[in-house]
């Protein structure tokens, strides 16, 4: 399993206050822009930390999965199972995309699919760490 990491934990969130410290940059409105700084590196550091907390308690209760943070944003939702069934969709690990809203995605057993699935998955975790608690374990 590959999640966000500090670099891109808020997602949407720390994307759009990146904007708005950008924008207020060029309008020489530095007050505003350190703002919009703060609060994009706040959210994605608690986004982050919600994120490993969430990643450490499934990796705990099951065995087979490890957990790894992605150094940046990592917006998609893959997953392989046993390099046979892949999934491509928009659901998340959380109690929104279970309960709340809409989701969709597509689960199959085609072999093209599950070896593109793989080969993303490598690329992207060899540019991850794995997920550890904040005292190491």
């Amino acid at each position: 399993m590959i999640t966000n990491g500090e670099g891109g934990g808020a997602g949407e969130l720390s994307i759009w206050f990146r904007y708005r410290q950008i924008q207020t940059e060029r309008e020489g409105r530095r007050a505003l822009s350190t703002i919009a700084r703060q609060f994009r590196d706040y959210t994605a550091r608690a986004a982050a930390s919600h994120n490993r907390e969430q990643s450490l308690r499934l990796q705990r209760r099951n065995p087979n999965v490890e957990a790894w943070q992605y150094f940046q944003y990592h917006h998609a939702k893959m997953y392989l199972f046993d390099r046979l069934a892949g999934y491509v969709g928009s659901w998340n690990l959380d109690r929104n995309s279970g309960d709340l809203n809409h989701e969709a995605g597509v689960m199959c057993l085609d072999q093209s699919l599950a070896r593109q699935l793989e080969y993303d998955l490598a690329r992207d975790l060899s540019n991850s760490v794995p997920v550890v608690s904040r005292n190491g374990h």
